[in-house]
Formats: C-alpha cells, sequence, structure tokens
C-alpha cells in the first residue's frame, strides 16, 4: 500500500477542501446494535440490494425512484431521475464481481447499468419483475415477473442469462411466483426454489435453471409461503415463513435440511403480521431476520425462538430487507420512511492498554451486559464484571491514563454519555454526560495525562466537540467545529503533549489527522484517498508518534506511523485476517507495542502485538 498524500501543514478546512461551515453531511449518529438512517427520503422503499464486492454500497428503490448509498447507508444519492422513465422499479441486483453493474427489475422489463446507475438501457420487454437475483456463476442471471394486474395472476415466467443480461431465455412456469421468493442453491446454479401464489400455494423446485418444475413438498402445499431464504454457509438448508390464512391465521416459520424435500415446523411465535421478508446472516445459517407490518424479529437458533429487533426503528412497515456479505449491517425498507440500517454486533467492543502494560478488552454481550476482560504479555488473562445490562446503554469505547484507571464510554439512546473510571477493584466513579446535549452521540474516549479523559462528540451533521473531563467529573466543552461536507471524525487519542488526535475519514478512501489542544484546532494532516481502504482507529505510541488502523474491504489491515507533523514514517506491512474476524480498533502501551484488536459479531476477538515497527510479534486468541 502507498500513500498519496504530502507533507502538507494547513489548517482542517484547507485540508477538507472548505472556506467555511458546509451543509449538512447527512451522517448518521446512531451506534451498534440499534436503527439509524440517513435517507433516502422522502417516500418509500419497496426492494435494496447491496453490493456483494464492497458492503458499503448500497442501492433502493421506490417506485420509479431509483437511489445509491456508498457509505452503508449514510447518505443517498437519487440516480433514476430521466433516466428509467415513468417506471415503477420492483427489484434490483448488483453483479456480484462487478459493483458499476446495475439490474433494474421494472414495470415493462429489465434495465441495465454498467456505470453504477447513472444510465440505464432496457434489455427484456416483459410484464413486471418482480424477482432478480445472481447464482453463484456470475455470468448467470435468473428474473422472474409476475401479472401484479390480474386479482387471479397468471403463471410466471423465467427468465434466464448467461452473458450478463444482454439477452434472455424464457421459461414458461406453472404456477405464479410470489413476489420476492425466487431463490438459487449458492452450490448449483440451476437450482431454483419459489413460493407459489394462489391456487398453487406451496413451494416449487427446478434442477435445470428454470426449465421444468415440480411441487418439491408436500409439507406446505395448504400454505401461502410469502418468503424463502438459502444462506451460503449450509445450502442444503431453507427456511420459508408461512401463513396458514384466515381470521386466525399464523406466521409460521418451517426449517428444511434436505434442500426441501421435508419440512419441520420450528416456530409459531411470531407476531401475526404479514411476513414480507427473509434474510439469512451470510455467516450463520443459524441467524435469520424476518420483516413485516410490526417490524424487524431475529432469530439466533434456526428460527425456533425469535425476538423483537425494532430498537431504534421508527417505522414499522417493513417491506424489504438486505444484509451485507459480511453479515454486519443490516437494512430494512420501510413503506413509507425510507432505508434504516443496523450494525449487528455482540462481542469485543475496544481495546486499551494500562500503564501496566495489560491490555483491557470491552466485551459487549447480545443482552446488552460489559465484561472488562485483562490480557497480560503472557496471554494469561482475567475479568471484572459482568455489568448491567443497562436499558439503552450501550459501551462504546475504552481508554487508560497515567494515572492506572480505565476509561469506559457509555452511550444512551436519547444521547446522554456515561464514563466509568474503572481500577482493579472495579468501577470507582461514574459521571453522566451530556444531559442538555440533545442532538449528538458520544463517540469515543482519550485518555494519556494523569486525571483527565477527552470525550469525542458528534452530531448529526457531522459537527464534533471534545469534552475534557477530569477525575472529579468537572467538565470543559470545546466549541463546535463543522460539518465538512463529506468528512466523518471516528476517533480521539490522545498524546502526552496534551493534544488530542482526531481522525477523520470520507468514502473515496481519504484520511486526516487533526490536533487540538486548549485553544482548539492546531493543524490537521490529509491522506489517501487509497483505494479500497478505510481508516478505522487511531492511538498515540509511548514514541509521541500516531498509529493509525487501515482496513481493506477484503479484510486485510495495516498500520501507519505518522510523526506529528504529518509525515507517515512507517507503512505496514500488510497482513491478512485470522478467518472470520475483523480488525475493529488499536491501542498503544507504555512498552512501545501496539495492540490490534479483531472481532467479529458472534463473540469472538484475537488480540495482536505489534512492535513500534508495525511487525506482528504475538497473536493471543479469545473465545467468547
Amino acid at each position: 500500500m502507498s500513500t498519496r498524500t504530502a507533507n502538507r501543514r494547513i489548517a482542517l478546512t484547507m485540508v477538507l477542501g472548505l472556506g467555511g461551515l458546509a451543509a449538512a453531511s447527512g451522517i448518521a449518529s446512531g451506534g451498534i446494535n440499534r436503527w439509524t438512517t440517513g435517507g433516502p427520503a422522502p417516500g418509500g422503499v419497496g426492494c435494496l440490494a447491496v453490493d456483494s464486492e464492497d458492503p458499503r454500497v448500497l442501492y433502493a428503490a421506490g417506485g420509479t425512484r431509483v437511489f445509491k448509498s456508498a457509505d452503508a447507508g449514510l447518505d443517498w444519492d437519487e440516480l433514476s431521475a430521466g433516466k428509467l422513465g415513468d417506471v415503477d422499479v420492483h427489484s434490483l441486483a448488483v453483479d456480484p464481481t462487478s459493483s458499476s453493474t446495475l439490474y433494474a427489475g421494472t414495470a415493462r422489463g429489465i434495465a441495465k447499468s454498467t456505470d453504477g446507475g447513472s444510465t440505464f438501457r432496457a434489455t427484456l420487454a416483459s410484464a413486471a419483475i418482480y424477482n432478480l437475483i445472481f447464482a453463484s456463476q456470475k455470468s448467470v442471471i435468473y428474473a422472474a415477473d409476475f401479472d401484479d394486474v390480474s386479482y387471479y395472476p397468471n403463471p410466471s415466467n423465467v427468465y434466464a442469462s448467461t452473458d450478463d443480461g444482454e439477452t434472455w431465455t424464457k421459461k414458461p412456469v406453472p404456477i405464479s411466483i410470489v413476489p420476492g421468493s425466487l431463490i438459487v442453491d449458492p452450490t448449483q446454479p440451476s437450482a431454483l426454489y419459489a413460493a407459489a401464489y394462489d391456487d398453487f400455494w406451496g413451494i416449487y423446485g427446478s434442477l435445470d435453471g428454470g426449465t421444468t418444475w415440480r411441487a418439491v413438498s408436500s409439507d406446505l402445499r395448504a400454505l401461502f409461503v410469502s418468503a424463502l431464504a438459502m444462506g451460503p454457509q449450509v445450502p442444503s438448508r431453507l427456511y420459508a415463513a408461512a401463513f396458514s390464512g384466515g381470521r386466525d391465521g399464523r406466521n409460521v416459520i418451517y426449517r428444511s435440511e434436505d434442500g426441501g424435500s421435508t419440512w419441520l415446523e420450528v416456530s409459531t411465535d411470531l407476531p401475526n403480521t404479514f411476513v414480507n421478508a427473509l434474510v439469512v446472516d451470510p455467516r450463520n445459517s443459524n441467524t435469520l431476520y424476518v420483516a413485516g407490518f410490526q417490524g424487524v424479529f431475529q432469530s439466533t437458533d434456526g428460527g425456533t425462538r425469535w425476538r423483537d429487533f425494532n430498537r431504534g426503528l421508527p417505522a414499522r412497515d417493513i417491506i424489504a430487507l438486505g444484509i451485507d456479505s459480511s453479515g454486519r449491517t443490516l437494512h430494512a425498507g420501510s413503506r413509507n420512511l425510507g432505508v434504516f440500517d443496523y450494525r449487528i454486533f455482540s462481542g469485543a467492543v475496544d481495546v486499551s492498554v494500562g500503564s501496566d502494560g495489560q491490555a483491557r478488552l470491552l466485551f459487549f454481550g447480545p443482552d446488552g451486559g460489559l465484561l472488562i476482560r485483562g490480557v497480560a504479555g503472557s496471554g494469561n488473562s482475567s475479568s471484572i464484571g459482568p455489568f448491567g445490562p443497562y436499558s439503552d446503554w450501550d459501551p462504546r469505547a475504552a481508554a487508560n491514563g497515567a494515572d492506572g484507571l480505565t476509561r469506559v464510554l457509555w452511550a444512551n439512546d436519547n444521547g446522554t454519555a456515561a464514563l466509568w473510571l474503572v481500577g482493579s477493584e472495579g468501577v470507582q466513579t461514574a459521571y453522566t454526560l451530556g444531559d442538555s446535549f440533545a442532538g449528538w452521540t458520544a463517540l469515543d474516549v482519550a485518555a494519556s495525562v494523569a486525571n483527565r479523559s477527552d470525550v469525542l462528540w458528534r452530531d448529526a451533521h457531522g459537527r464534533i466537540a471534545i469534552w475534557n473531563v477530569s477525575n472529579a467529573g468537572d467538565v470543559r466543552k470545546s466549541p463546535a467545529w463543522g460539518p465538512y461536507a463529506g468528512w466523518n471524525a471516528v476517533a480521539i487519542a490522545d498524546g502526552k503533549d496534551g493534544l488530542s488526535r482526531v481522525l477523520w475519514t470520507r468514502a473515496d478512501g481519504s484520511a486526516a489527522l487533526s490536533f487540538f489542544g486548549p485553544e482548539g484546532l492546531v493543524a490537521s494532516y490529509p491522506f489517501g484517498p487509497v483505494a479500497g481502504w478505510t481508516a478505522v482507529d487511531i492511538a498515540v505510541g509511548a514514541d509521541g508518534q500516531s498509529r493509525i488502523l487501515w482496513t481493506h474491504r477484503d479484510g486485510r489491515m495495516a498500520l501507519w506511523r505518522v510523526d506529528d507533523a504529518g509525515n507517515p514514517t512507517v507503512l505496514g506491512p500488510i497482513y491478512g485476517p485470522p478467518p472470520g474476524l475483523s480488525a475493529v480498533r488499536i491501542a498503544a502501551g507504555p512498552d512501545g507495542r501496539t495492540r490490534v484488536l479483531w472481532a467479529n459479531t458472534g463473540g469472538s476477538a484475537t488480540l495482536w502485538t505489534m512492535s513500534a515497527d508495525n511487525v506482528l510479534l504475538d497473536s493471543v486468541v479469545l473465545e467468547p
């Protein structure tokens, strides 16, 4: 990885290309395990598509409008004005190997874009296309139409393309396929499943790419199946959401372990609301989500038990669901209020290093409880807690100061924050912050000097503020800086020089490092953009130089060492990830070494120890 930065020592407004305050950037201020939204607005959404190559790229459509987000739903641009004509869009699909190629199923057929939705051209004229999917082989695309005019729809047609959607083969089907229910086996590109509408209730399958169809099982013949899903980890496992009909109709979840031949009724405890969408976590086939007119619900045991998944969700009329390839972000499309985004997390949240050289990790449980786990250089560990859960509170970040105390920053749904000072015997002091700071969210905490903590705040428009909090609870609030269009503050770290470093990122892979002192902004330095890479976290080493954690969308990681004049002194090396983990946070210790925290949403974590030159020295696996 190379840098394209110059050694520029200029103020933040110059770094970010601004002459003053900019318009609001639309940054969502929510956190983990709650719903947030950045649009698109106004109006509703009927379908979603997530780019499997780059999970930050997301498409949505509602009515005749198509939208695109390049930052996982924080900001949206409308694509379709004047490009698709006055035609409703019912389905979307992104080429799994080319983010710039998008397909739209419309009321008049299929349109294709090869420039990320900037322009479209028609490739198939047909009835309304409500199903549009890719097989595991990139060149195979399937679509299915649905007669949305007749009260008793006519049988559907399946269309197949093997040349990137340029030409299509029409294959009549003996059933009317339920919109959104067509799925393909991830291991067999010619194996299709679909739910049948009206007189042909149940599930049908095809083993020859849609040419011939048969009822795969009699178990569901009397039920209306509204949604089907299959996960990549266990391709023989199918899930079906069915409605028994009638005044006392129930929502029932069925599971098949043999490709649909036999089905087991696994749950009847969903609310009596029609299920519009069903998705499976791509990392864990036992975790799935359903959505309907009472919101979103989650199961982590293969569909047997369900829990309400609506925390912070203002809409309950959810039509569409999408989950990224990492399984870390869930998107929900509302019929009236646009798209909502949920960062799914349970596991290691942050890492800090105490004056004793021991790493301290925050583990966030699925129930909202917190465990503080100390890890010595030998790999031996001990724990404090658990603490909580506390209703509507989540642990956000950790930091250690020269006083030997661990700071734990908590954030509340209402914008309030709390700061704990934790010693070897447990919580010594706790303060509530931000009672009158409506519209702001506490993002991160830093500490280096004794008796002081610095809390980084960001509001919904992207402005930031830094609060200095003494160990006695006295608060000194900075003025607000920003917003700076397209830039997003993500982390803070303190040095022994008394300056706070704030790390900024933007969607194109650029980053900036700002130094703040008691009098305000001192200097800022830009880095990048570096294609495919994102700056994630920052720490200050014992040598006074900053460490910036960069992650690539393919999971690789690299550290940069940057001096206080903004000069990168060590770049890399680049390391691949431990299986199933992502690099999420870093911390620097008094021993001159940097700790890198790798984690996943299932609770597993690994802690790396890096030398002053960013070379891997040691690795400790931490099981949930």
